[in-house]
């Protein structure tokens, strides 16, 4: 692989800081959402 294409590639991955962002708020919608299901 060129250089040319590990950048352009990377390009298209977000960040890992963004993507656990949104892992953890995805995880605290979804217990919000089935929290009051389980109590």
């Amino acid at each position: 692989m060129t250089c040319s294409q590990c950048v352009s590639d990377m390009a298209f991955v977000p960040e890992p800081q963004g993507l656990l962002l949104f892992g953890v708020v995805s995880l605290a919608v979804l217990l919000l959402a089935y929290l009051p299901q389980l109590l």
